[in-house]
């Protein structure tokens, strides 16, 4: 499975991923977002992003 784009933009504008290649892995258990760990350069950093809600 592979980090999505929107993740990996905002990881590299923060400086937090700077390599091309870097392991990424879906975290299981988010109820309301998406949570990958990212690893670049021996540092690993957890990132959300939100789900959609449906209100209806």
């Amino acid at each position: 499975m592979s980090l999505p784009l929107e993740i990996e933009s905002a990881l590299r504008e923060a400086g937090l991923l700077r390599g091309a290649n870097y392991p990424a892995a879906s975290l299981p258990g988010g109820v309301s977002c998406d949570i990958w760990r990212v690893g670049d350069d021996g540092c690993q950093v957890a990132a959300m992003r939100p789900l959609a809600q449906n209100l209806s």
